[in-house]
């Protein structure tokens, strides 16, 4: 057997091998344009798809909108309908319980305004209640104080009770009591017709008034009608006998008469419901000077001074000093009322009134001397009889400039009537008891002497 030579098998095998490189590059190239043809397939494909789904998605979502709006439809027909509904209802409902509905929409604004400032709705009924209990308290502050005869101090406390509550006509009326006492206590401020008119107005409003016969008793004796002014003061003591005013002015009437010991008892009676009146204790130790007690006298005034500054509690303190030798405590007194008299806040009823001093008598057996009395009304009347007395305390200690001084002061300011000082015959009274109780020196004796004959020019008085 022939066989190729190795040049040939070798030519075969590389005609081989090329052939068999060219069909894996032919079958290559064949897979890849197969691949890229299946590649853009697969693309148009999936182009296909994705358009489709994207149309079916839109009908989709078109479908929802268009069922959407169906019951958008549905519910607005239906929300309407029961708008409709609730709103006959709720007009109803608000026709038909109205009144409870304002109830709580007050208690809600209530709630809100004390929530969001603090402020009750009772707040105003509050301050009502407030005014009207304190306009209370002043009230029944002003009755006390009437009930002690403090006209003035009870005047200012049923002014603030009207000034706090204008409608309280309880405490206006008690205040028009206050006005006429105390014009009835100012002598200046006394007017007879506005008085009558109200205390008519005042009988109109009550029969059982205890004051009305009270100040009609004061008038009568304004009208030199003791008698009747008891009887009048007897009256208001039946409708009420806590009313201390009756006992001081049946006290007043008693000292008129000189009727020495009845008037200490009606004093005393008056000390019995209010213990530390000034006026009940200083009338009652004017009692005991005018029956030459005067240690008492300086006790019982001492008393009343601590409770009061009046002009006539320091005049007759003054006095009981220098009838027992202690003229320098008289002079101390003495100048302590002129220093008052001097004051501007200086207030009638408060510190002077109607002030009323009897005539000393020349010894225990003598009724008839004390019987005569003056009145002190004005200030004028004040400063008169203060520098009288000081001229006289002022003589005593020998101080005859003072005491000339003083009694110049005194004669100026005393009033002229019917061509006589209106107290010169209590100066003479004064310094005549003096000279009769006290050993004095011829110097001081000439002195009283001379001013004796400067008052007694026109027979100014018999003693």
């Amino acid at each position: 057997m022939q066989t190729d030579p190795p040049n040939n098998q070798l030519q075969a095998i590389t005609q081989e091998l090329r052939e068999l490189r060219d069909f894996k590059t032919t079958s290559d190239n064949q897979i890849r344009s197969h691949d890229a043809r299946l590649l853009a397939m697969e693309t148009q494909l999936r182009t296909l798809v994705d358009v489709d789904e994207e149309q079916k998605l839109r009908e989709k979502v078109q479908e929802l909108d268009n069922r959407l709006n169906e019951l958008k439809d549905r519910l607005g027909s239906q929300r309407k309908g029961c708008i409709r509904r609730a709103g006959r209802w709720l007009w109803e409902f608000i026709k038909s319980n109205w009144t409870f509905l304002a109830f709580v929409v007050s208690v809600g604004s209530i709630g809100y305004v004390y929530y969001e400032y603090g402020i009750s709705y009772f707040e105003s009924f509050k301050t009502l209640a407030n005014t009207k209990n304190s306009a209370k308290s002043y009230k029944e502050t002003g009755d006390a104080l009437l009930e002690r005869a403090e006209f003035k101090a009870a005047d200012e406390a049923y002014q603030s009770a009207v000034a706090i509550d204008p409608s309280y006509s309880e405490a206006r009326q008690s205040l028009m009591r206050t006005q006429i006492l105390n014009s009835l206590d100012s002598y200046s401020a006394y007017t007879p017709v506005p008085v009558e008119a109200k205390l008519t107005y005042l009988e109109n409003a009550s029969q059982d008034d205890y004051l009305i016969p009270y100040i009609r008793g004061v008038i009568q004796i304004d009208h030199d009608r003791k008698n009747e002014a008891r009887e009048l003061f007897i009256d208001s003591l039946k409708k009420n006998k806590e009313f201390v005013g009756n006992y001081i002015q049946l006290g007043y009437l008693d000292l008129f008469a000189a009727n020495i010991d009845r008037a200490k008892a009606n004093f005393s009676a008056a000390l019995t419901k209010v213990p530390d009146h000034p006026l009940a204790l200083y009338n009652l130790g004017l009692c005991h000077m005018l029956s030459l007690d005067f240690d008492s006298a300086i006790k019982t005034m001492e008393r009343a001074a601590s409770y009061s500054d009046r002009l006539e509690i320091f005049l007759s303190l003054g006095e009981a000093y220098r009838n027992i030798g202690r003229t320098d405590m008289a002079v101390f007194h003495h100048e302590r009322a002129r220093k008052l008299i001097e004051d501007p806040n200086l207030k009638v009823g408060a510190n002077y009134g109607r002030g009323t001093f009897n005539f000393f008598p020349e010894n225990r057996s003598d009724e008839d001397t004390p019987k005569i009395f003056v009145q002190a009304l004005t200030i004028n009347n004040y400063k008169a009889l203060i520098n009288y007395e000081l001229s006289i305390d002022y003589a005593l200690q020998r101080k005859f400039s003072d005491a000339k001084k003083s009694f110049v002061e005194g004669y100026k300011a005393d009033e002229t009537i019917n061509g006589e000082k209106g107290f010169g015959c209590f100066y003479l009274n004064r310094s005549d008891f003096v000279i009769r109780r006290q050993n004095l020196s011829p110097v001081i004796s000439r002195w009283f002497s001379k001013k004796r004959s400067v008052l007694d020019r026109n027979r100014t008085c018999e003693l």
